[in-house]
C-alpha cells in the first residue's frame, strides 16, 4: 500500500489493485479482471474488454475486440458494426447491413428493400412496388391496381382491381 494506491496478491499474482484511476479486482496478472472507474465498468480475458458498460452504452466484444452487441439509447445493434455487417434495432425500424450498406429495413409501415450500393429497390406495405425506385421504372401494386410505370414515372399498363379493367 502507498499514497496512490494498493494491491491485494497471492503469491505473485496480483488479484485486486486499487489506484486513483479505480479497482481492478480479480487475476490481474492474467489479464481475467473487472475493472471498476468512474466512467464505467469493464470485464476483461486475456487482457481483452469483453464487456463494457460506459454512460448510456452497455458493449460485448467478442475474443478479437469486435463489438457484437452495442446497447444505447437509440437502440440495439447485433453483430460487427466496425465491419459494417450487423443488425440494428430501434424504436421505429429494424435495419439488416452488410459491408455498411443497408440490405433490408423493417418500418412499421413496411418492408424496404435495398440494393448493394444502398439504393431502395423494392416496398411491401399498403403499396407494393419493385424496380429501380419509387418514382421511375416500377411494377407497382395499391389500390389502383396492378401497375407498370416506365423511367418518366408514367404508367404505361395497369389492372384496376375493382372494375377489371386493363388500361395500355
Amino acid at each position: 500500500i502507498t499514497s496512490t494506491a494498493g494491491e491485494i496478491k497471492d503469491g505473485a499474482d496480483k488479484l485486486t489493485e486499487i489506484t486513483g484511476g479505480g479497482i481492478r479486482v480479480g487475476d490481474i496478472s492474467g489479464g481475467n479482471y473487472l475493472y471498476a472507474k468512474s466512467t464505467g465498468l469493464t470485464i476483461h480475458d486475456d487482457s481483452n474488454i469483453l464487456v463494457d458498460l460506459s454512460a448510456d452504452t452497455l458493449t460485448f466484444y467478442d475474443s478479437g475486440g469486435a463489438d457484437r452487441v452495442v446497447v444505447d439509447t437509440s437502440g440495439v445493434i447485433v453483430g460487427d458494426e466496425s465491419a459494417g455487417d450487423y443488425v440494428q434495432i430501434t424504436d421505429s425500424e429494424i435495419d439488416f447491413y452488410q459491408n455498411a450498406n443497408k440490405l433490408m429495413s423493417l418500418t412499421g409501415d413496411a418492408l424496404e428493400i435495398y440494393s448493394s450500393g444502398a439504393k431502395q429497390r423494392a416496398s411491401y406495405g399498403t403499396t407494393l412496388w419493385v424496380g429501380a425506385s419509387s418514382s421511375d421504372e416500377r411494377l407497382q401494386y395499391d389500390v389502383n391496381g396492378l401497375t407498370v410505370f416506365d423511367k418518366d414515372n408514367d404508367s404505361i399498363f395497369n389492372v384496376a382491381p375493382s372494375t377489371a379493367t386493363v388500361k395500355i
